[in-house]
């Protein structure tokens, strides 16, 4: 679940950007991937903040991990000195992905932490954290305009990375970096929100002319979701953050677009309304060969159904593992006031505080998990192959026993982990 106030919207630059598409532009700041920027802390040091401290930033969780590999890369700009946060000075294509691997391997330290990046080849005096590099390359593509500030960041293709030494010879401020900001108006124009890596929404309020955003009477909302996958996506509607007895707007590609009745946890307790009901408009589904994109405009205070207010919602949102409706593949919860950005937020999770609980699984140190790969085993991810792991590298490897130990559920046919 997440709060979303649609009485503030989101925010914006309020300047021109100087950045063109086709424009040759150079920046010096840290590389740094977008799985680490979307979770907000670094994957192997999960108490450090992303943005604040790419200083401390491993080559490991850099470049070694295949969820970081995947995620893309990116390079900060400056850091506001009133957030205390980078700015994301431009995204980098996925088609230059090996460069980058490429260029941050020879660079890293492999000999430092018994080779703790595993792919590292540069010796004991080359860098283990904290990777700054001047870059140089040429606009693909803007940035969304009310996108999040990775989403807001420009596209560079054609890049080459250079020591941090080098000095750009014209600089162009990203526009993402040292912009001010103001409000948006989201009943003037679509707003965004991410809800998760691969997983983002627009929305818009639709006020009829007789009345106003404040009053309200008879507004609907039109939103727009896109999910990297194929599979159902939904969008719930709650007065708790939870699950059961909220309202919902699922779609299911080759199926359509209909609104639900959450009175479970179970596929069937999830129940279509009745056909009074379907009162949605302009609604859509449908698989693009990439992503799942669905929208629909639903009026905001309908009889019955839980009201969509000018101000603060409990929103929900859950995607399936395939276009056939089943149990959510994923789902989270995060508070989204858009005057600040979002928060994460606990889970609508069906265990709590004081349950007995029961699992057959893997046992596994954490530091293994957080590296991505096994320690005595560097080549060995360690989600994807737990029954590799020694029982030397899990019990007698002073790292391991001092990060403490999980135990591991089923493995997900469609990731092998």
């Amino acid at each position: 679940s997440f709060a979303l106030d649609l009485s503030i919207g989101s925010e914006t630059s309020g300047m021109d950007d100087a950045v063109s598409v086709g424009d040759e532009v150079c920046i010096t700041g840290y590389m740094m991937d977008q799985f680490c920027i979307d979770r907000g802390t670094f994957l192997d040091d999960p108490g450090t903040e992303t943005l604040k401290f790419p200083e401390k930033h491993s080559f490991h969780c850099l470049l070694d991990v295949p969820v970081c590999q995947q995620g893309g890369y990116t390079v900060l700009g400056p850091k506001n000195e009133d957030t205390g946060e980078h700015c994301i000075g431009y995204r980098i294509h996925s088609d230059e992905t090996q460069k980058v691997l490429d260029t941050g391997f020879a660079l890293g330290n492999g000999v430092a932490d018994n080779g703790y990046c595993t792919g590292c080849t540069g010796d004991d005096s080359a860098p283990s954290f904290g990777w700054v590099a001047t870059v140089k390359g040429i606009v693909l593509e803007m940035g969304e305009e009310n996108g999040a500030n990775a989403l807001a960041s420009p596209v560079i293709g054609s890049i080459e990375i250079l020591d941090n030494t080098v000095e750009c010879e014209t600089y162009i401020e990203p526009p993402t970096c040292g912009r001010s900001v103001e409000s948006v108006d989201c009943s003037a124009q679509f707003c965004d929100a991410v809800l998760a890596d691969g997983y983002t929404m627009k929305y818009k309020i639709n006020v009829p002319p007789d009345t106003s955003k404040e009053e309200c009477a008879g507004c609907t909302m039109s939103v727009e979701m896109y999910y990297d996958g194929d599979a159902w996506i939904a969008l719930g509607f709650s007065t708790d953050g939870q699950m059961v007895g909220s309202d919902a707007v699922i779609g299911i590609p080759g199926s359509g677009v209909s609104k639900y009745v959450m009175a479970g946890k179970t596929v069937s307790q999830v129940t279509e309304m009745p056909e009074s009901q379907q009162t949605l408009t302009d609604s859509s589904v449908e698989f693009d060969g990439q992503q799942t994109v669905m929208k629909f405009t639903k009026i905001m205070d309908e009889p019955d159904e839980v009201p969509i207010v000018v101000g603060d919602n409990m929103f929900l949102w859950a995607y399936g593992s395939s276009p056939t409706l089943g149990y959510h593949a994923g789902r989270a919860s995060f508070a989204l006031d858009l005057s600040i950005g979002s928060e994460t937020s606990g889970m609508d999770d069906a265990v709590s505080v004081g349950d007995e609980v029961c699992i057959t699984g893997y046992m596994m140190d954490q530091f293994c998990i957080d590296r991505g790969t096994l320690l005595d085993s560097p080549r060995t991810e360690t989600l994807k192959s737990p029954e590799k792991h020694s029982f030397h590298c899990l019990l007698d490897v002073p790292r391991c026993q001092q990060s403490g130990y999980t135990v591991l559920g089923p493995k997900n046919e469609d990731t092998g982990e």
